[in-house]
């Protein structure tokens, strides 16, 4: 893989004689691909792709899971050549046998797995692989590689070996060594899935630079809507086809054909339509927050009516700092009086101990984990959280503290660490690294084979987990684990955890990659599997939209500590303190936050569209008159 990083860049040529085609362009003319090319009834991954993308362009490609988003990015790189139809870069046809690894040293691939890109041992090696393979004087190296560790913020671990930075890290890795090679086009395939949103929001920037400073053309594939509201071009995939683009405008203001790809728009062009359908005079294709503020200043009340500026929650709430790492939860904790299944405290660890490596990763953490609660652990790249599930399920031993299973700590002579790891089902962030089989059937019976459990018993229990993630027993326990797609995989590692009867699921990132409607499935098959199953649930993400509607409790967590904690109204009151931390949020939450600027009453803790309208409502002015909107703008 890390070869289509070394002929990613290549000084422009001219198109070759005879040809009329424009001397810098990535051309798609026709494409059609499809996999497995001996069954004529596969349908294919892409057909009829048709666009155009110049140096300088960003293009956002936009789509559900499997809606053809991936082929069309190897395509685009020359991994994949079509079956009809043309690529064309820079005037070099990519099906030229002679001439295609010219068109492929134009265009950089950055792979949503980093982990499908990376060669070397430590992070310096990395980046300059690729241009220490295009024989590149050392000066030059030594600029790129530079300019590349610094864009993407990761000198602190120049020396660290790759495998002990964390997924978000290793992505920006791999960002950094395609960004190193300054090829003319770069197709980044959902590198944001890995990211905190303070890293997203600065690729997106570093991408935008390069677009705008040095002419590089990107396309730039995301499930996140907002990630392309400042795009020059925006194309939306189904099955395998264009079925709707334009501009970010045009394309965010079809709300109802959007809708029916499976994607949602901006909560700022949703909100303006209602606004605008109870008389407000707002654009009804707003796509940025900066403009539906500007729009309500004239209906924001004066200064001198306005209540108390929005504020981090007082002490008494028990949300804030003062709360945290006490030892004793607030009385708005689920179970407070009862003995929780999991407890930490003082809980501190450091990786890799006694070496110049060393960094701590928790610190003096406490929590609990009441019996059938959802406690979900909030908090950005390196604030522990992965760590702290490691310890959960003593796949590693704490440094300092204790960690207790029903009461008993698990760190004295004699605990039955097996019962807590049957007790406890963890599901990673990757999918892959956990699935051991290349069968569906086979793998969620792994730990039911190493316990011995009867054929027909096993059968049984595979078939219940199968159908209980919502994958048909008939149709998925043949089918090979590699051939599945993100979220499909994500419901096997799931069953395979089902299948040791486990009293606690846990959960580390496991929306990562999902498109919205893909993260909704999710979310639902967590809920019905903690609902029928009386399952305790730990939730580990950076997003607090992942858990904010569901979560009974949640800890937030930075560089290892409890920085606040509480049920979810009392910490989606800390949003500017989560913001600040760079934690996930959801679009109504930063709508929210940016409209706060204008009206400092407004609640900030709206867990959704309707909220925040009601809310928002209470506090403009008057419409001055009866808007003409639609139906159907008045219907959304």
């Amino acid at each position: 893989m890390r070869l289509l990083r070394a002929v990613a860049c290549l000084p422009g040529r001219e198109a070759r004689a005879g040809k009329s085609l424009p001397l810098h362009m990535l051309e798609v003319t026709s494409v059609e691909y499809r996999y497995g090319r001996e069954n004529l009834d596969t349908p294919p991954a892409v057909t009829e792709i048709t666009l155009a993308i110049a140096p300088g362009q960003i293009v956002g490609l936009l789509g559900q899971n499997g809606s053809g988003k991936s082929t069309l990015a190897k395509l685009l790189t020359g991994v994949l050549t079509p079956q009809s139809g043309t690529v064309i870069v820079d005037g070099i046809d990519t099906r030229d046998r002679v001439h295609r690894w010219e068109a492929r040293r134009l265009v950089g691939l950055v792979f949503q797995n980093p982990d499908d890109q990376l060669i070397t041992n430590t992070l310096i090696d990395d980046v300059a692989f690729g241009p220490e393979n295009l024989g590149l004087p050392r000066s030059e190296i030594q600029r790129r590689v530079d300019d590349a560790i610094k864009l993407m913020e990761l000198t602190p671990y120049l020396m660290t070996p790759l495998n002990e930075l964390s997924v978000g890290q290793r992505q920006r890795v791999a960002i950094a060594g395609v960004l190193a090679m300054e090829p003319r086009y770069i197709v980044l395939d959902e590198p944001s899935t890995m990211l905190p949103p303070n890293l997203a929001e600065q690729l997106i920037a570093t991408v935008t630079q390069l677009a705008r400073e040095r002419g590089i053309g990107a396309i730039y594939i995301t499930h996140r809507m907002e990630e392309a509201v400042s795009f020059d071009h925006v194309l939306v995939m189904r099955q395998g086809r264009i079925a709707l683009e334009g501009t970010p405008r045009k394309v965010f203001g079809a709300v109802e054909r959007l809708r029916a790809l499976g994607l949602e728009a901006p909560p700022v062009t949703l909100l303006s339509r209602r606004l605008r359908a109870r008389g407000y005079d707002i654009q009804p294709d707003s796509i940025l927050a900066e403009e539906l503020v500007t729009q309500l200043r004239p209906y924001a009340p004066e200064k001198e009516t306005w209540g108390n500026v929005m504020r981090e929650a007082p002490g008494s709430d028990g949300a804030t700092a003062d709360s945290a790492g006490t030892g004793a939860p607030p009385a708005s904790q689920p179970g407070a009086t009862q003995p929780p299944v999991l407890e930490t405290r003082k809980l501190s660890f450091t990786h890799l101990r006694g070496t110049p490596f060393a960094q701590q990763t928790l610190n003096e953490l406490d929590s609990r984990i009441p019996r059938g609660a959802f406690v979900a652990f909030v908090g950005p790249t390196r604030s522990g959280k992965s760590t702290l599930l490691d310890c959960l399920n003593a796949i590693i031993k704490p440094g300092r503290g204790m960690v207790f299973y029903n009461g008993a700590d698990t760190g004295e002579p004699g605990f039955d660490i097996e019962k807590l790891r049957l007790a406890v089902g963890v599901v990673y962030q990757s999918p892959d690294s956990q699935i051991l089989e290349d069968i569906v059937g086979k793998d969620i019976a792994f730990g039911l084979i190493r316990r011995k459990t009867p054929l027909a018993e096993s059968r049984r229990i595979v078939r219940e987990c199968l159908e209980a993630v919502g994958l048909p027993y008939e149709e998925f326990r043949n089918r090979y684990t590699y051939a599945l797609s993100g979220g499909e995989k994500r419901r096997v590692a799931i069953a395979g955890a089902l299948a040791m009867n486990p009293e606690t699921l846990a959960l580390d990132e496991p929306t990562a990659g999902l498109d919205p409607q893909g993260r909704a499935e999710f979310i639902a098959l967590i809920r019905a599997l903690r609902r029928e199953r009386a399952l305790t649930v730990v939730y580990m993400t950076s997003s607090l939209d992942d858990v904010a509607d569901m979560a009974d409790y949640i800890y937030v967590l930075d560089a290892g500590k409890v920085t606040f904690e509480g049920t979810t109204r009392e910490v989606m009151r800390q949003l500017p303190a989560l913001e600040r931390l760079g934690i996930g949020l959801s679009g109504v939450s930063r709508l929210a936050l940016e409209l706060a600027t204008v009206v400092p009453d407004l609640d900030t803790s709206c867990l959704d569209l309707d909220a925040l309208e009601a809310d928002l409502l209470t506090r403009l002015l008057p419409a001055p008159r009866v808007s003409s909107a639609s139906g159907e703008e008045a219907a959304l």
